[in-house]
C-alpha cells in the first residue's frame, strides 16, 4: 500500500533516516503549511509539534556541546558540512514553528505544551549562532507574541504565559546582546528591530519592565537611540566635539536602521516610572551625541568662514553683563544665554521672543527631550508617533518644564490630533520596522496609539488640553469611538472538516480558542485609547465635558462599562452575523475613568449620565473580580453619590453602602481611599439612620485606627532606606511654612473626584479637600539594581501618600457625620461610639509635630531632635472637625474649650501657608463665640475670654489683611464677634 505524502513526512520527522532526508521533509512540510490554515490544523492534530520540538532541543544540545569543545565553537569559525546541514534543519524547524504561530491564538496551546519557546530563546545569541538563525528565531518569537496579544485581548488582558520564559531564562540577556550590536549590516539591523519589537509586545507589566532594566536592555536601547542622534548631526560638528574629547566612538545609524521600534521599546519600558525615565535620560551615552547636536543647532561651534562677517559690523556684544544691539551674533544663539542647547532649538532670537520662551533650570536636564521635539517634525507615520510617545513620557516625568510644554502645545499636540484623521495617513504607508505583522499595519497602529499618546500629554495639563481642544480633538475622538462600535463581519477562517468530531486526539494537540481577529484587536485597542483620551480631556473644564456630550458618545461610554456590550443586544439576527467583541479590563478601566471625569459636572450628573443609565453598570463593576476595576468603579461612585446627584438614591437602594464599607476594609490602599471618599459624600446631608448605619458597618474601632495611623512612623525608614530623614521628605513646619522636602504639599485644592471648577461654592469644604502633591525632583542615573531600589522607594512614597489620603478621608467622614440639622444629636452619638476623650486625644495628636530620629548621630551633633510637622491636608481636616464641634450645642463648645491643649496646638495654624487651614481656624473662633440666645451670652463671654488668653485674638489681628478674600471675611466676622463679647 502506497503511503500518503503526509505519512511519509511525519514518519521522516519522527524517525529520520538521515539528516538530509529530514531536511527535505521539513522543506516539503513548509511548502504545505505556509498560507494554508486548514492544513495547519490537520498537522497539529497529527502531532507535528513534538518532532519540531525534538529537532530544536537536539540542535540546542549539540550547539552547547560544540561551544564547550576544545576549539570553543563559534559561528564565525569554519564549520563542517554536517554542521551546516544541522543548522539548515534547525532553521526550517524554526520557520515551521513561526508558520504555525501565524495561525493565531488557536495554535498557542499546542506550541506551549510542545515547549518550543524555550529552545528558541537559547538560539538568540549572535555570538554563538549564525545571524540568519538568530533572525529567524526573532521573527518566530514575534509571531508567537502576536498570537498571545490576540488571545490576551479577549481574556481580560491575558497573562502572556507563552512568552514568560523570555523573562525567566536567558532570553533578556540575549536581547540586550542583540541590541548592543553596531554592525551596519542589514541582517543585524533587522535583528535589532525585531528584538525591540519583542520587548514592545511582551514587556507589559511592572515586573518585566524592572527585569528588562536589570538586563541592560534599556541602556542598550539608549545606545541605539544615540546612534540616531549621531547620524543626524553634521560631520563637522561631530569632529569638533570629538577633538574636545567630548564624544566617544558611537557608530551612527545607517539607512537600514529603524528608529520606530527602538523608541517604541523605550516607551514600553519607561512607562509608569519616573525613576526609569530619569535613568534613561541620564544615560552617559547621550551626553557626547547631544553635545554635538547642540553645537550644530547654534552652540559655540567653530565659526565658519562667512564672507558677510567681514562686511557687516559687529553686533550684539556683551560688556559687563549687558548687551549692546538688538540682534544675536551670527555665530549662534547659544552665546546669548547660558543654556546653549535650549537656545539652539529655535532658529532665531525672534522665535524666542515670539513664543515667549525663556530658559529655566528645567532646561538643563532636557536636551534629549528637545532633540525628540526636533525629530518629531522630520519623521512620518508611526515613527513620528513613537517619537511623540517617548517625548510625552519624558515630559510627564518632569523633564523640560514650561518651555517644552509651550513647544508641545504649539507643535506636537496638533500633530497628534491630525493623526486622528483617516486621510492623514494612507493605507499604503510604509511600515517603520521590518516586522510585517498584521498587528503593526501603520494606518491601524496610528489609530490605536495616537489617542493614547494624546491622553498621556494632556492629562492634568490645562494648557495642552486647550491646544488639543482648539485642534478639534474631541470631535475626532468621538468619531473614532463611535466607529469602534460599528459591527464587524465574522471571521472568515473555516474549520477543518472531520467525519468524526469526537475523534480521539492527544490533549496537548487540541486547538485553543480562536481569540480575536486582527480587525477586532485593532478595534479594542483603539476603543481603550480613545476613551482614555476623552477622559483626560474632561479633567478640568465643563466646556470640554459639554462638547463631549454634544458629540453623542455618552451611550458608547456606558456600553464600554460592560464586559459584554453585545450581551443585551435585542437584535439577535444582526449580532449573529457579526464578530462578538468583549471589552477587556483595559477598556473597563478607561470607561470608569471617563465616567469619573464626566460626572464632575453637576449638569452632566443631572441630565446626560442619568439618561444614559450610568449607575447600573458602575454598580456592577464595583463587584468585578479584578481589584483594579473595583478601584476605578468606586472612584466613579465618589461623584455619583454626591448630595445633588439624582443617581444617589438609586445607588443607596441597590446597596452601595454595604459594598463601600466592605471595600473600605480592603488591603488595597486605593480601594480604601475611594471607598472612604464615597462614604464621606454619602453621609453628607443624609438621614441620621443612614449615617449611624455607615459608622456601625465601618466599625468605630476600625475608624479610630484609620484616623490615628502614624504614617510617618510607618514609612519613614522605608522611604529613606533606614538612614536619617533626608531634607527631601514631604512636610512643612508647624505654621505650615514650606521647607525643602521631597514632596512638599501644594495648597490644598478643593475637588470632587478631581479638580473643581467653581470657586464660590460655600459647601465645597463639605465635599472634598485633597492636597495636590508636587512632582519629585529628578534623580541621577543609577545602575540597574539601584534603579529597581529607586522604584521601590517611589512605590513606598506613593503608599505613604495613599495612607495619608485615607486618613484624611476618614477625618472628613467624621466631619460630615456631625454636620447638618441634627448635628447636636450626631455629635453625642459620635462621642458615644468613638469615645469622647479618645477622639480629642486623636485630634490633638494629629496636630502635634512628631520627633524623628531622636537618637541619630546627625541629630545629636546638630544639637537637638527635629520634628515632622503634621501634613497640611490632615491639619485642614482636623480643623474642620473642630469647626463642626463648635457649631453644636453650647455644651459642646464648653467641652472643646476645656481641651486647652488642643486649642494651643491650633494657635500656630493661624499662620499656616494653606489658606484653607487659616480659614478653618477663623471658623472655629466664629462658632465658639456664637451666641445662641440671651441665656448663652455669659457663657459666650467666658469662651471669648479664654480665647484671648490663648493668644487667638492677637492671631486674628495678624490676619486682618490676609491675601485671600474668604479668609479675610471670616477673620473679620470672628474679630467682630470677639470685640462685641469683650467690649467693656
Amino acid at each position: 500500500m502506497t503511503r500518503t505524502p503526509h505519512a511519509t513526512i511525519l514518519s521522516e520527522l519522527r524517525s529520520p533516516s538521515s539528516t538530509a532526508n529530514q531536511l527535505t521533509a521539513l522543506r516539503d512540510l513548509k511548502h504545505e503549511l505556509i498560507g494554508h490554515e486548514q492544513t495547519k490544523e490537520l498537522w497539529i492534530s497529527q502531532g507535528i509539534v513534538a518532532p519540531l520540538a525534538r529537532i530544536l532541543n537536539g540542535y540546542r544540545t549539540r550547539s552547547k556541546r560544540r561551544q564547550n569543545g576544545n576549539n570553543g565553537f563559534s559561528v564565525e569559525s569554519g564549520r563542517q558540512e554536517e554542521n551546516a546541514v544541522e543548522e539548515d534543519t534547525c532553521l526550517q524547524a524554526i520557520i515551521l514553528v513561526g508558520s504555525l504561530a501565524q495561525g493565531g491564538p488557536a495554535f498557542l496551546p499546542a506550541l506551549i505544551n510542545g515547549q518550543v519557546v524555550s529552545p528558541l530563546l537559547s538560539m538568540m545569541s549572535p555570538r554563538t549562532h549564525h545571524q540568519r538563525l538568530v533572525l529567524a528565531v526573532l521573527r518566530t518569537l514575534n509571531t508567537v507574541a502576536d498570537s498571545v496579544l490576540l488571545e490576551g485581548s479577549q481574556t481580560d488582558g491575558g497573562d502572556f504565559d507563552a512568552m514568560r520564559p523570555l523573562y525567566l531564562e536567558e532570553g533578556l540577556s540575549h536581547i540586550a546582546e542583540i541590541l548592543d550590536q553596531e554592525s551596519p549590516d542589514t541582517i543585524v539591523q533587522q535583528q535589532i528591530s525585531f528584538a525591540a519589537g519583542l520587548i514592545t509586545k511582551t514587556c507589559r507589566d511592572e515586573t518585566r519592565r524592572k527585569l528588562a532594566v536589570q538586563a541592560d536592555v534599556l541602556d542598550n536601547l539608549a545606545k541605539r537611540l544615540a546612534s540616531f542622534i549621531v547620524a543626524r548631526t553634521p560631520a563637522q560638528y561631530l569632529q569638533y566635539v570629538k577633538e574636545r574629547s567630548l564624544v566617544s566612538t558611537i557608530a551612527p545609524a545607517t539607512k537600514t536602521s529603524r528608529l520606530g521600534p527602538i523608541l517604541h521599546a523605550i516607551a514600553t519600558i519607561v512607562a509608569e516610572s519616573k525613576s526609569r525615565a530619569a535613568q534613561f535620560v541620564a544615560s552617559p551615552i547621550f551626553a557626547p551625541a547631544l553635545s554635538a547636536w547642540q553645537e550644530s543647532r547654534g552652540g559655540t561651534q567653530p565659526a565658519p568662514n562667512i564672507a558677510l562677517d567681514g562686511i557687516l559690523p559687529p553686533i550684539a556684544r556683551e560688556f559687563g553683563g549687558s548687551k549692546v544691539g538688538n540682534f544675536p551674533p551670527l555665530g549662534g544663539l547659544a552665546t546669548v544665554g547660558k543654556h546653549k542647547h535650549m537656545k539652539g532649538y529655535l532658529q532665531t532670537a525672534r522665535d524666542e521672543q515670539l513664543f515667549g520662551l525663556t530658559s529655566s533650570a528645567d532646561d538643563e536636564k532636557a536636551p534629549l527631550a528637545y532633540w525628540l521635539a526636533h525629530v518629531a517634525k522630520e519623521e512620518i507615520g508611526h515613527a513620528k508617533l513613537t517619537v511623540a510617545w517617548v517625548l510625552a513620557l519624558l515630559f510627564r516625568s518632569g523633564f523640560g518644564g514650561k518651555r517644552l510644554e509651550r513647544i508641545l502645545s504649539m507643535q506636537l499636540v496638533p500633530i497628534l490630533v491630525q493623526m486622528l484623521d483617516a486621510e492623514s495617513h494612507p493605507a499604503n504607508l510604509q511600515p517603520s520596522s521590518y516586522d510585517n505583522s498584521v498587528l503593526l499595519q501603520p494606518d491601524l497602529l496610528i489609530k490605536e496609539q495616537a489617542p493614547r499618546v494624546l491622553a498621556l500629554l494632556v492629562a492634568d495639563n490645562e494648557e495642552l488640553q486647550f491646544a488639543a481642544a482648539e485642534a478639534g480633538s474631541i470631535k475626532k475622538l468621538s468619531q473614532l469611538l463611535k466607529r469602534s462600535y460599528d459591527p464587524l463581519p465574522p471571521p472568515t477562517a473555516a474549520s477543518l472538516w472531520s467525519p468524526d468530531p469526537d475523534s480521539d486526539m492527544n490533549a496537548k494537540d487540541h486547538l485553543g480558542p480562536p481569540g480575536l481577529s486582527t480587525q477586532a484587536y485593532h478595534v479594542v485597542q483603539m476603543r481603550e485609547s480613545v476613551i482614555s483620551a476623552l477622559a483626560a480631556m474632561a479633567t478640568f473644564k465643563d466646556d470640554y465635558r459639554k462638547t463631549i456630550i454634544d458629540n453623542g458618545i455618552i451611550p458608547f461610554i456606558v456600553q464600554s462599562l460592560s464586559a459584554d456590550p453585545d450581551g443585551n443586544n435585542k437584535d439577535k439576527s444582526s449580532s449573529a452575523n457579526t464578530e462578538r467583541i468583549f471589552n477587556p479590563i483595559a477598556v473597563l478601566l478607561a470607561a470608569c475613568e471617563a465616567a469619573t471625569a464626566l460626572s464632575r459636572s453637576v449638569s452632566t450628573l443631572r441630565t446626560s449620565l442619568i439618561d444614559a443609565g450610568l449607575a447600573k453598570p458602575i454598580f456592577k463593576l464595583m463587584k468585578h473580580h479584578d481589584i483594579q476595576v473595583q478601584v476605578a468603579a468606586t472612584g466613579a461612585v465618589v461623584n455619583i453619590v454626591l448630595e445633588y446627584s439624582p443617581m444617589r438614591q438609586d445607588m443607596i437602594d441597590a446597596g452601595v453602602q454595604s459594598i463601600l464599607c466592605e471595600h473600605a476594609h480592603s488591603v488595597n490602599a486605593k480601594l480604601r481611599l475611594n471607598s472612604l471618599w464615597a462614604l464621606k459624600h454619602l453621609v453628607l446631608s443624609a438621614p441620621n439612620k443612614l449615617k449611624k448605619s455607615c459608622l456601625e458597618e465601618l466599625g468605630p474601632g476600625w475608624l479610630k485606627q484609620t484616623i490615628c495611623n502614624d504614617v510617618d512612623a510607618t514609612y519613614g525608614n522605608t522611604i529613606r532606606g533606614g538612614g536619617d530623614l533626608p531634607l527631601t521628605m514631604e512636610s512643612s513646619n508647624a505654621a505650615g511654612e514650606p521647607v525643602d522636602l521631597l514632596n512638599s504639599s501644594d495648597e490644598a485644592q478643593l475637588t470632587m473626584m478631581g479638580p473643581y471648577d467653581d470657586d464660590d461654592d460655600d459647601e465645597v469644604n463639605m465635599i472634598d479637600s485633597i492636597g495636590a502633591l508636587s512632582k519629585p525632583s529628578s534623580r541621577g542615573r543609577r545602575q540597574a539594581s539601584a534603579g529597581v531600589l529607586d522604584d521601590e522607594a517611589e512605590a513606598a512614597q506613593q503608599a505613604k501618600r495613599d495612607d495619608i489620603a485615607v486618613q484624611e478621608q476618614g477625618l472628613d467622614f467624621i466631619r460630615n457625620l456631625i454636620s447638618g440639622e441634627s448635628a447636636k444629636e450626631l455629635i453625642d452619638y459620635v462621642f458615644s461610639e468613638l469615645g469622647q476623650e479618645k477622639l480629642f486625644d486623636i485630634l490633638a495628636s494629629l496636630l502635634r509635630p512628631r520627633p524623628v530620629d531622636a537618637f541619630s548621630r546627625d541629630r545629636r551633633s546638630s544639637g537637638g531632635v527635629k520634628h515632622i510637622p503634621p501634613h497640611p491636608e490632615i491639619v485642614i481636616s482636623v480643623c474642620y472637625i473642630l469647626v463642626h464641634l463648635a457649631a453644636g450645642h453650647p455644651k459642646h463648645r464648653r467641652l472643646l474649650l476645656s481641651h486647652s491643649d488642643l486649642l494651643k496646638l491650633m494657635v500656630p495654624i493661624f499662620n499656616h501657608t494653606a489658606h484653607d487651614a487659616r480659614t478653618a481656624c477663623a471658623w472655629v473662633v466664629i462658632n465658639l463665640t456664637w451666641t445662641d440666645d440671651h441665656t448663652d451670652k455669659a457663657d459666650a463671654i467666658s469662651r471669648a475670654t479664654e480665647l484671648r488668653k490663648l493668644g487667638i485674638e492677637a492671631k486674628l489681628d495678624e490676619l486682618k489683611d490676609d491675601p485671600i478674600l474668604d479668609t479675610r471675611e471670616r477673620v473679620k466676622q470672628a474679630r467682630l464677634q470677639m470685640a462685641e463679647l469683650l467690649k467693656p
